[in-house]
């Protein structure tokens, strides 16, 4: 996922009442600058 589409989607997570409490990185493609992003998920706070 680029930073420009993360940042996209965590907004609109956000904006719909979730919050993002943790976000990892991993190393899929070692040697390279690439990372992935992922974390355990969002929980909705508008219950």
């Amino acid at each position: 996922m680029r930073s420009g589409t993360l940042s996209r989607d965590s907004r609109r997570l956000v904006d719909a009442g979730y919050a993002i409490e943790r976000l990892d990185a991993f190393d899929l493609f070692p040697n390279t600058p690439h990372v992935e992003s992922g974390g355990p998920g969002a929980v909705n706070l508008r219950i």
